[in-house]
């Protein structure tokens, strides 16, 4: 194991100091957070002032503990918590982006509301695994009994 250590530690410092750049692999996450987080600075960095993308993660983030993952918007008539997804919440960044107010939930506008409320009811229309399939649910279940002879009587029948 040193042996393998060794030369992994040669092979790297040679590729190094042949200016190659060695990066970790990282996951798919990772990477869109990471080009989240330089937009986020290069947009700061141009407008001298807070990202539209951090205030709407704030505000947008569950204001208690839903199921529904950390984002969701509160329907401020019914309090109903509603997941939010990638492209509802760029939405609304583009919307604080091109001048709109965004400072509770209610500031959301309608166009993104029917957009919230059709991922909605798509959400709920999807099957669920755990759900049994409309053959399955038609047929009786099979019970298959199998009879297994005591060692004894398997003795006496080979004799």
């Amino acid at each position: 194991m040193a042996k393998i250590t060794t030369r992994w530690l040669q092979l790297r410092n040679h590729l190094v100091h042949e200016g190659f750049e060695l990066k970790r692999i990282s996951s798919a996450t990772q990477r869109m957070l990471q080009d989240r987080d330089r937009q986020i600075y290069a947009e700061e960095e141009a407008s001298g002032e807070p990202s539209a993308w951090k205030e709407v993660y704030a505000l947008m983030r569950c204001p208690g503990s839903c199921e529904l993952g950390p984002h969701c918007w509160q329907d401020p008539y019914g309090k109903k918590h509603y997941k939010l997804y990638r492209d509802q919440l760029e939405s609304l960044v583009k919307c604080v982006q091109s001048g709109g107010i965004l400072q509770s939930h209610e500031d959301v506008p309608g166009m993104i509301r029917e957009q919230i409320y059709r991922a909605e009811r798509q959400r709920l229309d999807r099957p669920r695994a755990n759900n049994r399939s409309t053959a399955e649910a038609s047929c009786p279940p099979i019970t298959i009994t199998t009879r297994t002879l005591a060692f004894s009587s398997l003795l006496f029948l080979l004799y």
